[in-house]
């Protein structure tokens, strides 16, 4: 009977002690640290392609930057010219914008300085010199969108018709030929300078550029009115 009960007490120490390492053994795992998972990796979006070809621009500036009060046309007031003052559809804040014609040349004049009612003059110039200041707007103004200068490349006027008004102010009528188009307009000028032989004129007109069928009826993003000033040294023919 003694040994059945040395027997059992131990088992009982036995079990004990091995319930209490198991007991040792949870609490170190539990104090273990924990092992780090790897960080996920980050994929970048996908980059946008800036390069992409944009639309054609319709407008006669063309893709070019915006560009500011220095790029216009010059003028050289001590010289003959011919200049046609216009603005956009609808207005922006650099107009109006100033388009030069080049070539300017006066294939004919008669008239007597000292009386010039009833004379004539014949003036040309050159629609393949166009300056606006913005170089890929003086290429969209020569191309078939506008004067299409390669078919038309000469405008001329030609002034008729002279009559007195006043003190140096003289009214006329003037065949102005653009684009293939030949349209009478009523203009007036005035004598700036005057010697035996010649005299020096200046006259501005408005006009609608669509007479001349010069850009878009509708929709065109330069205005339809445009103004034009003439300056010129007309030397009576002999």
């Amino acid at each position: 009977m003694n040994k059945l009960s040395n027997t059992l007490l131990l088992l009982t120490i036995g079990l004990g002690l091995s319930f209490s390492g198991c007991k040792k053994d949870d609490a170190k795992k539990d104090d273990a640290p924990a092992k780090k998972e790897p960080a996920a990796k980050t994929v970048d979006p996908p980059k946008t392609d800036t390069t992409a070809t944009k639309p054609k621009s319709d407008h006669p500036e063309g893709d070019h930057p915006k560009h500011d009060k220095k790029h216009v046309a010059t003028v050289d007031e001590t010289g003959d010219y011919l200049k046609v003052e216009t603005s956009h559809e609808p207005a922006k804040p650099e107009d109006p914008i100033l388009v030069v014609f080049g070539g300017l040349k006066v294939v004919e004049a008669k008239f007597d300085p000292a009386k010039i009612a009833g004379g004539t003059a014949t003036i040309e110039f050159d629609l393949t010199q166009i300056e606006s200041g913005v170089g890929k707007r003086d290429k969209h103004l020569v191309s078939a969108d506008y004067f299409d200068s390669a078919k038309h490349p000469k405008g001329t006027i030609l002034v008729k018709d002279v009559k007195a008004k006043g003190a140096d102010m003289f009214t006329a009528s003037a065949d102005v030929t653009v684009h293939g188009v030949t349209k009478t307009l009523p203009i007036e000028f005035k004598v700036t300078e005057k010697d035996e032989t010649s005299i020096t004129i200046v006259g501005t007109h408005s006009f609608d550029r669509n007479d001349f069928g010069v850009g878009k009826a509708e929709g065109d993003p330069v205005a339809a009115t445009v103004k034009a000033t003439l300056k010129v040294k007309l030397t009576a023919t002999k």
